[in-house]
């Protein structure tokens, strides 16, 4: 891929790469997940030749939680650095205002969630899209993986100070007890995807999605991140259900048969980006844009 790199915040010197960069005011913000930052995904130069078509630059942005800084960061600083991105990119457009799609993959999902909760109302009002690829449950799989392991750390976690980092061997990054409570305790700030989840708190999960966005979840078929008990078909179903219910304008749900968390293979990489094409549609066709 190939695009422009630039600083969008003079303070930490957090800089974002942009592809299909034309000056229109149609952005794609994408947000990977943990250990992930610029490029990571395998579809992203499909997924941006699919938003070109459309006029849209795609943005990836360096955030506090990129690659393996997560396990200090946290959901409410990456929406703060989200934020400045946005102002930078209307600052770049003259002061016009935007119109968004936000991308996420994995724990970017959560990103994405949480920003829509917190954003100001004019930044939540350019939002005219979101796609969720591979919204999975981080407890959930945490458990799965290690419940005895998980459950000493989240013992652990609770006794420290929360800005206190737990010990080197309990996560891939250098993790503090307050992140890790988020990720693997029962309504954590990341808890939002897991099956255990009434239809009340998924409702308080979906609040930031406003009356009239178009959304589009899309889930892995073989999922490696997802348990075994976990059916996903059911699940995505209940989130509709909901976001339905909350008047959004269009929802997409969909699992991609045979598809891992990434989405390596590339006719799955074919089939996520058509559903993506389909939600740029129902979203300007909504809009006139």
């Amino acid at each position: 891929m190939e695009g422009r790199l630039y600083v969008y915040d003079a303070e930490s010197k957090y800089t974002a790469f942009e592809s299909n960069a034309s000056g229109s005011n149609r952005v794609a913000i994408f947000i990977p997940g943990l250990t992930d930052g610029p490029l990571s995904l395998p579809y992203l130069p499909l997924l941006a030749a699919t938003l070109s078509a459309h006029a849209f630059s795609v943005v990836q942005p360096i955030l506090p939680s990129s690659y393996t800084q997560y396990g200090t960061s946290s959901l409410r600083n990456d929406a703060v650095y989200i934020d400045k991105l946005v102002a930078h990119l209307v600052h770049q457009r003259g002061g016009r205002a935007l119109q968004l799609v936000l991308i996420g993959h994995s724990t970017g999902c959560q990103n994405i969630i949480h920003f829509l909760k917190t954003a100001r109302l004019d930044v939540a009002r350019m939002v005219v899209a979101i796609v969720l690829q591979a919204a999975v449950s981080d407890r959930e799989y945490m458990m799965w993986r290690d419940a005895p392991k998980t459950s000493r750390l989240i013992e652990a976690a609770k006794a420290l100070h929360p800005d206190d980092l737990l010990p080197r061997d309990a996560d891939l990054s250098p993790i503090t007890a307050s992140r890790y409570l988020s990720l693997a305790t029962r309504l954590g700030d990341d808890d939002m995807f897991s099956s255990d989840l009434t239809d009340d708190e998924l409702k308080s999960v979906f609040s930031g999605v406003r009356k009239g966005m178009v959304v589009g979840i899309f889930l892995s078929g073989a999922d490696e991140y997802v348990p075994s008990h976990v059916d996903v078909n059911f699940l995505i179903q209940r989130w509709r259900n909901v976001l339905v219910k909350q008047q959004a304008f269009a929802v997409t749900a969909k699992v991609i048969d045979k598809a891992d968390h990434a989405l390596s293979d590339s006719k799955v990489q074919e089939n996520f980006c058509s559903g993506v094409d389909d939600i740029i549609q129902k979203a300007l066709t909504k809009g006139s844009y």
